[in-house]
């Protein structure tokens, strides 16, 4: 999913407490954060725009908000940092771009917290058309950047980048592996006619659907164990219906899931999935929200928070940690869903070999009150699933080669893992 969102302040903890949701307040002197991403429960890093010069920098804080530090980047002049996204500790990418002078958008990465950059975007990269641009990094080597009415992707961390141009400007990209992804897009004109793509060999092809309707623009495009999830424009026009659009077949065919109808006067802001495939989704109605979910099996929404006086509703969330943004200087984190402690019968899992051999065994031990195991592919496929009656388990690996996801679950344990099998 995507790993970044417009979130505002960040920087220090208010006393103010309701429910299960603690408001988070900012210090004014250093400015807003238009773009977070969040590493862990300490670890974040921030684009701000100043107050005083309006100048966007970044910033990084390792102490869950309370403090942060400014850190270097690559600019020349008036070039500012106008997209990022830090996919691990230290390491991230940044788009630069000069508004007054260059036409060029410029990507740069750091493996070393900003003390070092390199150049690694194509010069063919342009910002025109409507200026949208969206990036995504999922590790040193991959990265896909959205720019107008093309997609850029590299396999070799920017030494070399393919493309793959379109008749609308893209919104939104959203990648779960480097083969498989789903890119949103709007037509550019005032009918906002949008629609979304699939792939599953990293931009090569794509297969999707264009819904030719207006306010059909999409706002935001998800990939979730396999499947591709999207809403529109329309969610936000009152007394509309409120539908997540979901495909999963890779983009042939679409249906969609109508959120919680109670008030038509709400439309969808923004939507996440936890680990524990729950669905969150942000309703707004232009001065308060509302945040609704729905289980991975259920059918039925439960209201879990509601919240007065924001300027907007955009959620965060790295696994089960989640954060909502309401407007500058709002900011909410649930400490119930945040994993502020580790669960140590999690800690105790031993799974071994990893890698595994196909038609070999993978052995699981201290599986604690584990009740039943689930092995899903890339695509979030479910390949295998067995009850578990023992603290130790050999599971028959009859699969192909391949990266697979491993869920053991149980009362007091949810805890997945990267299986390679080759």
């Amino acid at each position: 999913m995507k790993k970044h969102l417009l979130l505002y302040a960040f920087l220090a903890y208010s006393s103010i407490v309701f429910g299960q949701w603690t408001s988070v307040n900012y210090d004014e002197e250093i400015g807003f954060l238009s773009y977070l991403d969040v590493i862990d429960e300490q670890s974040a890093y921030g684009r701000v725009i100043t107050f005083n010069t309006g100048k966007h920098v970044l910033y990084k804080t390792e102490d869950g908000g309370s403090s942060w530090s400014e850190l270097p980047y690559p600019n020349q002049g008036s070039e500012q940092v106008y997209g990022m996204d830090f996919y691990a500790s230290g390491s991230g990418v940044v788009l630069i771009y000069d508004p007054e002078t260059l036409p060029q958008m410029k990507v740069y990465q750091t493996l070393d917290d900003g003390q070092n950059w390199s150049m690694i975007g194509p010069d063919s990269m342009q910002l025109i058309g409507l200026g949208n641009f969206c990036v995504q990094f999922l590790d040193d080597d991959h990265g896909f950047v959205g720019i107008g009415q093309v997609l850029y992707s590299t396999k070799d961390g920017g030494d070399s980048w393919s493309t793959s141009e379109f008749s609308a400007h893209i919104t939104s990209i959203d990648f779960e592996s480097p083969t498989h992804g789903a890119i949103g897009f709007f037509d550019g004109t005032f009918n906002y006619f949008g629609g979304i793509y699939c792939t599953t060999d990293g931009g090569q092809t794509f297969e999707g659907k264009f819904f030719e309707q207006n306010y059909t623009d999409i706002i935001k495009v998800v990939r979730h164990k396999g499947s591709t999830y999207a809403f529109t424009s329309d969610q936000w026009i009152e007394s509309a219906n409120r539908y997540i659009h979901r495909s999963v077949d890779n983009g042939v065919s679409w249906d969609s899931i109508l959120v919680d109808n109670q008030d038509s006067a709400f439309g969808i802001f923004d939507f996440v999935f936890n680990d524990d495939d729950e669905l969150f989704v942000g309703l707004y109605n232009g001065i308060g929200g509302r945040l609704v979910k729905r289980s991975a099996e259920g059918q039925v929404w439960q209201e879990e928070a509601n919240f007065d006086a924001l300027e907007s509703f955009y959620i965060y969330n790295n696994a089960n940690l989640m954060y909502i943004s309401g407007g500058l200087g709002v900011l909410y984190k649930n400490q119930s869903i945040s994993s502020l402690q580790e669960n140590p019968l999690e800690n105790q899992v031993l799974v071994y070999p990893n890698p595994v051999t196909p038609g070999g065994f993978l052995h699981l031990d201290s599986i604690g009150d584990a009740s039943q195991i689930f092995l899903y592919d890339i695509q979030g496929r479910l390949v295998h699933t067995s009850f578990v009656f023992s603290n130790q388990v050999q599971l028959p690996m009859r699969i192909d080669l391949g990266v697979y996801t491993l869920n053991i679950k149980g009362k007091n344990i949810n805890k997945h893992l990267r299986i390679v099998v080759n």
